[in-house]
């Protein structure tokens, strides 16, 4: 399972399936040849050494040139990250600064779908509260928002927060209703 989820986190920074498959191997093995990493992974010979190839286009290996041989070495994983990072980074204040004009739209609802694309939306919209925020989720979902909830309130922006069982933060004060039974 923590395979499954390393490869797929690998591959949310553009590599392929295979490409994190072999970036797994190139971090256990060390320095090895594109055939022991087709011996390793289970992968063809010929795929191996092409993804080896696009690896190291990508920056997530080495190509080390010995003296009959050629062998690969992972690119460190932090740095590999912060690379890829740095890159997207770059490419949004690109694509910010040349971005087409926005044209006019009737206003109406918008639905946003997925419950990732509805918690960055979440996300990005408590980073934007200028004085106070009123939110309304259930409890796990609110666990979900601990680091931006307690970042607003540490910038001492009021934060007030219903749900359906209690939750803890850093800052808050926190007051409790007394129940009130018919």
């Amino acid at each position: 399972m923590e395979q499954t989820s390393f490869t797929e986190r690998l591959m949310e920074f553009g590599l392929t399936r295979q490409e994190a498959s072999i970036y797994q191997c190139l971090l256990t093995e060390g320095k090895v040849t594109g055939y022991e990493v087709a011996k390793q992974t289970g992968i063809s010979r010929s795929n191996a050494y092409n993804s080896l190839a696009s690896m190291t286009e990508k920056g997530a290996a080495y190509l080390v040139e010995e003296a009959s041989t050629r062998k690969y070495v992972p690119v460190p994983l932090n740095e590999f990250c912060k690379n890829r990072v740095r890159k997207l980074e770059e490419s949004a204040r690109w694509l910010q600064e040349h971005m087409p004009s926005e044209k006019a739209y009737a206003e109406g609802y918008i639905t946003i779908e997925g419950a990732e694309n509805i918690l960055n939306k979440i996300k990005n919209l408590l980073s934007q509260v200028d004085q106070r925020v009123y939110i309304s989720c259930t409890r796990n979902y609110l666990l979900l928002l601990i680091r931006e909830l307690d970042a607003l309130m540490e910038a001492r922006k009021k934060v007030v927060i219903i749900t359906d069982q209690p939750a803890t933060f850093h800052n808050a004060k926190v007051y409790l209703g007394e129940s009130r039974g018919m």
